[in-house]
């Protein structure tokens, strides 16, 4: 079990399964998600309220490939 303070974004699958799980100061990075695994993505937002400062950004796009 993931054990996180103050606020974190959450990736699943449509099984229920974590593929992240993401906090902090972590930035530039990028995250795949093949449509093998999955044909859809969870994404979930966390907070505790204890912190108040800028919050996530996320950008996404889809890719088709034949």
């Amino acid at each position: 079990m993931f054990s996180y303070s103050c606020d974190f974004v959450e990736l699943s699958d449509i099984f229920g399964q974590t593929i992240d799980r993401l906090s902090g100061s972590r930035s530039g990075f990028t995250i795949t998600v093949r449509g093998d695994r999955t044909t859809s993505l969870r994404i979930r937002f966390t907070t505790d309220f204890s912190v108040t400062r800028q919050g996530f950004k996320a950008q996404y796009s889809i890719a088709f490939c034949e």
